[in-house]
Formats: structure tokens, C-alpha cells, sequence
């Protein structure tokens, strides 16, 4: 397996290994097409961002995406996704891993992420602490938003 940055080609993939992966959930179709703005990553931001693919054979398993926070010291998490077929293998580990050892090559301080509230725990596992709560599409639907001290 191997960790690679992502390319502007990658971009209609990547959307696609993110609505696969929200639909793992369970979520109405309704509530999936909501979403369909957030969970589709188009060239730009490839290009404004830093978005790496965990591979094998050269087929993207995961992703994830490390966004910089403008003034700041900090950045997020923007995106964070595997294949269906890969969760609970070990392999989120792996790319959450990659995640925090740029995050300290970036000198963020800390490392904030907007979760599914489905994979709070997971982000748990990795230092993550929750600290506030974020409105969701429908309304009513709050996300949890936690944060990992990088530096210090």
C-alpha cells in the first residue's frame, strides 16, 4: 500500500468513494442528495488543499484532506473517507496516521475535524476531543466537531 497525493484527475473518484462511504451509514437517499454539494470535490480544491489517497495496486482504498485555517495556526480535516469494503481493516489507522504526521509538518497546533456522528469514535481513538457541535443539513441534525492538540 502506499500514500500518494492526490491529482486533479482524482477529483470525480474521490467524490465518489465519499458518497459510497456516507451511504455505509444508512442515510435516506433524500438526505444524501442534500449532502451532494459537500461530499463532491471538484479541481479547485484539490488544488487549494493538501488531499492524499491511500492506494494499492493503484486503486484508491481512502482519502482524506487537510485544509489550512486562514490566520491561523491550525487547520481541519475536511475530508476523511474509505471504501465501504475497507472499514474496519486497519486501513483508517493508516491514513489517520498520515494525517497527524503532516498536520506536524504543517506546524499546525491543533487539528480540528467536523465528524459524521457515526465516526466520533473513531476520531476519538486518535487524541480527537469533542468541543462543540455544529448544525447539520435537515435541521435539528447537529455534527460533532472535535479537535487534536498537534504541537506543543
Amino acid at each position: 500500500m502506499k500514500i500518494r497525493k492526490a491529482k486533479i484527475e482524482d477529483a470525480k473518484l474521490l467524490s465518489n468513494i465519499a458518497f459510497e462511504s456516507k451511504s455505509f451509514w444508512g442515510y435516506p437517499q433524500e438526505w444524501l442528495d442534500m449532502w451532494k454539494d459537500g461530499l463532491t470535490i471538484k479541481s479547485a480544491y484539490i488544488l487549494a488543499n493538501e488531499l492524499y489517497c491511500l492506494t494499492e495496486n493503484e486503486e484508491v482504498l481512502g482519502w482524506f484532506a487537510l485544509e489550512f485555517i486562514q490566520d491561523s495556526r491550525n487547520g481541519d480535516l475536511g475530508h476523511f473517507w474509505l471504501r465501504p469494503s475497507k472499514i474496519g481493516k486497519g486501513l483508517g489507522k493508516v491514513l489517520m496516521e498520515k494525517a497527524i504526521s503532516l498536520a506536524k509538518e504543517f506546524g499546525f497546533e491543533e487539528l480540528v475535524v467536523v465528524s459524521d456522528p457515526n465516526a466520533q469514535r473513531f476520531y476519538e481513538k486518535f487524541g480527537f476531543e469533542l468541543f462543540d457541535k455544529l448544525e447539520s443539513q435537515p435541521k435539528g441534525r447537529f455534527l460533532p466537531v472535535l479537535k487534536r492538540k498537534i504541537k506543543i
